[in-house]
């Protein structure tokens, strides 16, 4: 199985319950899933790459304004999801993925790999944008995007 696949499960047996029992009215605004760096997001994962950055865990990005309102709220409950899933240990986070699954601002995810909030308005400012920042920010899979918000940045890169 890979990473992504175990994520997904993870989300849709784990996390998705938990949001619908805990955050339901909420759960028209969130997206889910997993994206950004790491081999896992981009299907390279294998034996050797589990050793770090790997195991059960998603992402759910938040708007701001729900951001603010719930967002640290919804990361206690997603630290008290169980950390072991389907038989994998829990994910082990190197210093370099810290951050990589949890409670996210969309706008923050976003700044973090293309330096915005919103794709480049321009031709120049595309072509400073390094490739495999794009790559990331548009890697693994958006489980699901109830409000469009994290995927029509997602698609318009």
């Amino acid at each position: 199985m890979t990473g992504l696949e175990l994520c997904r499960k993870y989300y849709e047996q784990v996390g998705r319950p938990m949001l619908e029992e805990k955050f339901a009215e909420y759960l028209p605004r969130i997206a889910a899933g997993l994206v950004g760096e790491g081999s896992d997001c981009l299907g390279f994962d294998d034996e050797i790459s589990r050793d770090h950055d790997f195991g059960p865990g998603f992402c759910i990005w938040l708007c701001k304004e729900d951001y603010d309102k719930i967002g640290a709220k919804m990361q206690k409950a997603y630290n008290a999801l169980p950390k072991e899933f389907m038989g994998f240990a829990a994910r082990r986070t190197s210093d370099r993925g810290n951050g990589r699954v949890g409670v996210i601002e969309i706008s923050s995810f976003y700044r973090q790999f293309i330096g915005n909030e919103q794709p480049p308005k321009d031709m120049m400012r595309w072509l400073y944008l390094p490739e495999y920042k794009i790559t990331a920010a548009t890697s693994g899979q958006v489980f699901e995007d109830n409000l469009g918000e994290f995927s029509a940045i997602r698609n318009a890169l």
